[in-house]
């Protein structure tokens, strides 16, 4: 019976490793995401065009900030 709690009690911690690694990535490209776009906000001149990139922007922003409170909470 303890052996079958220790394997469950390591395979939790393999899976909680696995999601934040996960996260880790998934932030690495968002941040990189974040960074292209406002490049493309400097150089735009169109403002509608711009308006898009922004909203484009406040989207990645929005998914970095969950992932983040995410990581709050499993911490």
């Amino acid at each position: 019976m303890q052996a079958i709690i220790c394997l469950l009690l390591l395979l939790t911690l393999q899976i909680a490793e696995i999601l934040t690694q996960t996260d880790q990535e998934q932030m690495e490209e968002l941040k990189q995401q974040e960074e292209k776009l406002w490049g493309q906000i400097e150089k735009e001149t169109d403002q509608k065009q711009k308006d898009v990139l922004n909203t484009e922007l406040n989207d990645v922003q929005g998914k970095l900030n969950n992932i983040y409170g995410q990581m709050k909470k499993s911490k």
